[in-house]
């Protein structure tokens, strides 16, 4: 294949911050341009100008490609991909996210595309679904994979949930880890307390703190009740939420209900995450269902301990007790419970920030992420064309 150069589409639902968008923009800014002619579709959000600065990358923009279902704009942005698909000549189309992963595939059979790939990024179904729902999501995943050629998933618990649901041909499915560059986390020597100064936050008082999107999947209410708890039994406990989204309201109204105004920061999005970890005392995940949580995987990089709750891939990362703590999903007062014991027992939680970081080897690499996303491209498209 070398110098063939093969037209790559990836459509992912919204280039919002999140896990699915951070490794579909690392892959296709990896992707070795001798063998692969990378493009991207997608709707507008916070990462599209890093998207477009990606060299060699086509970045294509539709307001129609949006997370809500609607099935008029849905059949109509359906016949569109048909018709781009077939004007850029793409061998392989991938896609990731719920929304963009049954809209983009159906699209991808119905122009003749040689090689469809998904990536599940977490199942768009789970258990905190209506059972009506749940059944109707898990419906279209199993039709949609009978025409799909390579099912990646990022962890074995997604993989195992397909094999129980009937969901992706036997031997189709590719377990590729999410991977970052963990170098970017090491402290840089700059002083914690320079670090939470510039915060405005007080130097010598813990710091517990969080990295998510403000939907329902992360849970930021159940990490607000979680800070109140963890308040009452230290008053001097300060916390950082770094993220936004749609439920950003209600974490204000509960921040506020609860009197955590002058101690809970709500940060929004930014560009400075290495800096923010590195001031924290304690990383915490309140997510309902997972996929494979980067923010985790970036706190462990950073020597921060991680307290988070046992769903979808995060216990695939954390040994409880080892290098982080799992608690029960939906429990706010069992991770406060976790929360409080880290905090007042330092040897406990130094010596899991290093078992953290030590426990971060070659599985959760830039590098291996892309080569064996290559190594997957490279076999279906053999196996198409014998």
């Amino acid at each position: 294949m070398k110098g063939i150069g093969v037209n790559v589409l990836h459509v992912v639902t919204q280039l919002e911050l999140g896990g699915a968008q951070h490794s579909t923009l690392e892959i296709l800014s990896r992707l070795d341009r001798e063998r692969f002619i990378p493009s991207l579709l997608s709707s507008d959000g916070r990462l599209a100008q890093r998207a477009r600065q990606i060299p060699g990358l086509s970045v294509t923009l539709w307001p129609s490609l949006r997370r809500a279902i609607h099935p008029l704009a849905d059949g109509w942005t359906v016949a569109r991909l048909v018709s781009f698909i077939r004007r850029g000549g793409y061998r392989i189309v991938h896609t990731h996210s719920s929304k963009a992963g049954i809209l983009g595939r159906w699209a991808a059979h119905l122009a003749k595309t040689p090689v469809v790939v998904h990536t599940v990024h977490g199942w768009g179904f789970h258990a905190f679904q209506r059972p009506w729902a749940r059944r109707f999501y898990q419906g279209l995943e199993r039709r949609a994979s009978r025409i799909t050629d390579g099912l990646i998933v990022v962890s074995e618990r997604d993989r195992d949930t397909a094999v129980q649901l009937g969901i992706g041909q036997p031997g189709r499915h590719r377990l590729i880890r999410y991977g970052i560059v963990a170098e970017r986390f090491t402290r840089n020597g700059t002083p914690q307390t320079v670090l939470r100064q510039a915060l405005g936050l007080a130097p010598d008082r813990p710091v517990v703190g969080t990295v998510a999107c403000l939907k329902p999947q992360k849970a930021p209410l159940d990490f607000v009740r979680a800070c109140a708890l963890i308040r009452r039994q230290i008053p001097a406990a300060q916390f950082l939420l770094i993220g936004d989204g749609a439920l950003r309201p209600q974490v204000e109204r509960m921040r506020r209900r609860l009197g955590l105004e002058s101690s809970l920061h709500l940060l929004g999005w930014r560009d400075d995450v290495p800096d923010l970890l590195a001031s924290m005392d304690l990383f915490v995940l309140a997510s309902r269902w997972e996929g494979l949580p980067i923010a985790c995987l970036e706190a462990m990089a950073s020597g921060v301990p991680v307290v988070a709750t046992a769903v979808g891939g995060t216990p695939e990362l954390i040994t409880h007790g080892d290098n982080g703590w799992l608690v029960p999903a939906a429990q706010p007062e069992r991770l406060a419970q976790a929360a409080v014991q880290l905090l007042q027992d330092p040897r406990t939680r130094h010596r899991m920030a290093a078992a953290g970081r030590g426990s971060l080897d070659g599985r959760y690499t830039l590098t291996r992420m892309v080569g064996e996303t290559e190594q997957l491209y490279e076999e279906l498209l053999n196996r198409e064309a014998s």
